[in-house]
Parts: C-alpha cells; sequence; structure tokens
C-alpha cells in the first residue's frame, strides 16, 4: 500500500514540475512578445504614417499593451507561486513516504563506503519541523526558478511602467 503511494505521489510530483515549466515559459513568452512590440512601437512611431482616426487607436493600443503586461505579470507570479507550492507539497510527501518505507536507514555497502544512507545526505537531514515550514521556505528561497520568475517579471512590471510614461509624453 506504501509503494503504491508512493509511486503515486512520483507521479504527481513529476506533474507538477511540469506544470510549474509550462507555467513559467506560457507567461514568459506572453510578456516578453507584448514588450518587444511595445518597443519596436515606440522606436518606430515616427516612421508610422498614420492618420487622426487611427492614431487615437494605436495610441489606446500602445497604452493598452504595457498594461496587459502589468496584469499578465502579476497573474503569472500568484500562478506559479500556486503551482510551486503544490510542487513543495508533494515534495514533503514524498520525503515523509520515504522516512516510512525505511530509506533513510543507514546502509554498509562496499561501493561508495563513505555513504551511510541509501539516498543522498541531503535528503537525510532536513531543518524543518513541519511541511509547512519546509514549504514557505521553499516558496521563499534564492536561486529556485520562482525566485527568478519573479525578479524577471517585477523588471518586466518596472519595463512596462516605464514604456507607459514614454508614451504618455509622446
Amino acid at each position: 500500500m506504501l509503494l503504491i503511494l508512493y509511486k503515486e505521489a512520483s507521479e504527481k510530483d513529476k506533474f507538477s514540475v511540469t506544470n510549474v515549466w509550462n507555467n513559467a515559459r506560457f507567461f514568459t513568452t506572453i510578456t516578453s512578445a507584448l514588450i518587444t512590440i511595445s518597443i519596436a512601437f515606440i522606436r518606430n512611431s515616427d516612421k508610422l504614417n498614420i492618420d487622426n482616426n487611427l492614431s487615437i487607436g494605436v495610441l489606446f493600443s500602445l497604452i493598452l499593451i504595457p498594461i496587459i503586461v502589468i496584469v499578465l505579470s502579476f497573474i503569472g507570479i500568484k500562478n506559479l507561486e500556486r503551482e510551486y507550492s503544490r510542487f513543495l507539497e508533494w515534495i514533503a510527501v514524498i520525503e515523509k513516504l520515504r522516512e516510512i518505507l525505511g530509506l533513510y536507514q543507514e546502509i554498509n555497502i562496499n561501493k561508495f563506503p563513505d555513504d551511510k544512507y541509501l539516498l543522498p545526505k541531503r535528503f537525510i537531514e532536513s531543518k524543518f519541523s513541519s511541511s509547512e515550514k519546509f514549504i514557505s521556505y521553499g516558496l521563499k528561497k534564492k536561486g529556485t526558478l520562482l525566485y527568478y520568475f519573479k525578479a524577471l517579471h517585477y523588471t518586466y512590471i518596472i519595463l512596462s511602467i516605464l514604456i507607459l510614461l514614454s508614451i504618455l509624453w509622446m
């Protein structure tokens, strides 16, 4: 029964990783494309031969694109935090099951004689007293996909604000 649960948890973990990456790729691709379009329009605004009736629509579009980027960036950050949290939840479940299944018991083998455990030592030594603390720490940890995604999308938000200001000053 526990092995079945372990196998299912491992599959859910793989599914969560896929969701995290798909989410990051989707929001990053869309927002990057929209920012590129905004910058291209601004750089070529003097070359556009547009009559007065159409220029209001173009100006509205130019203003709307950075606003969409800001909204999508916030949605992407929240969505990725949720998906990454689910991923960490499955990691916590897997770690508990590994201990129950005895995968953290000391072993004595000739291959890699300095290894005392079947799994790498970093999995055995946990500094967290609960899975909630583990998940909370994982959501704030530097160097993760979530950390870099947030940094990128906060940069996109700032860039979008600068684009908006430059459009309004045109």
